[in-house]
């Protein structure tokens, strides 16, 4: 009886990722290069390009390795108990996502994390190192990326998100 309670405690837990929020899934938006190319086909590097890449030589947490339920459990963690992974490095993997919030007019950028059985996503949200505007300097959405970024809080009004920040695409 106990292993019963315990199965629909977990079922339950899964399903409870949920969240209404006025974020709004961006689809398909086209991929725009902030290099250009001389008569060479030589990538010519803009200024912008040319400041340094935050280097992440080493990583607190990395979801890239982890599989399916260990993943999105860890994310879950991560999400809901927030405060104890400010300033984690971390490296993450998934498919590509951009939301836009019609009450702050801006958009938000995350990796979406699936739990093994596909029924339930997490995303967390990255702001790239040079914070570039939407679309450009951003991938396809829903191509797979791998990013690393430093895991802070922050606020809107009274909610509280976490995202990654000073994020690098790798």
């Amino acid at each position: 009886m106990s292993i019963i309670i315990f199965l629909i405690y977990v079922l339950f837990s899964l399903c409870a990722c949920v969240e209404k929020t006025d974020k709004k899934i961006v689809s398909d938006a086209p991929i725009i290069q902030s290099g250009t190319q001389n008569e060479d086909n030589q990538d010519i590097i803009s200024e912008k390009e040319e400041k340094s890449l935050p280097e992440y030589a080493n990583i607190d947490i990395d979801l890239s390795s982890m599989k399916g339920t260990i993943t999105y459990s860890q994310v879950y963690d991560m999400i809901y108990n927030s405060s104890k992974y400010e300033g984690k490095i971390v490296k993450m993997q998934g498919p590509f996502s951009v939301f836009y919030s019609n009450t702050t007019k801006l958009f938000y950028s995350a990796v979406i994390i699936k739990d093994a059985t596909a029924c339930c996503s997490q995303g967390i949200e990255f702001v790239l190192y040079d914070n570039p505007d939407y679309p450009s300097g951003y991938p396809k959405t829903n191509t797979e990326i791998t990013v690393v970024g430093e895991f802070k809080i922050y606020y809107e009004g009274s909610n509280v998100f976490c995202h990654l920040v000073n994020a690098v695409i790798l």
